[in-house]
């Protein structure tokens, strides 16, 4: 949007109020609590033009990676 690159994290089908923790591949970190449906989004603006990965760690020690790629 309006030239720069905008990622969208979103977390489905977690436990209500669970914290979570996000890592993309650069170490740009953010973190929260899922709504009252047990879901999130978390949004990162400004990122480099770079293909790498957002890790989600969940506060009981799961984690999931995926793989982005920002032209």
């Amino acid at each position: 949007r309006h030239g720069t690159n905008r990622l969208k994290v979103k977390l489905v089908r977690g436990v209500p109020g669970d914290a979570y923790t996000i890592v993309l591949s650069d170490g740009t970190t953010r973190n929260g609590f899922l709504n009252t449906r047990g879901k999130g989004v978390v949004k990162f603006t400004g990122l480099p033009s770079m293909s790498g990965t957002a890790t989600a760690m969940w506060g009981c020690g799961m984690s999931a990676t995926q793989t982005f790629t920002c032209p």
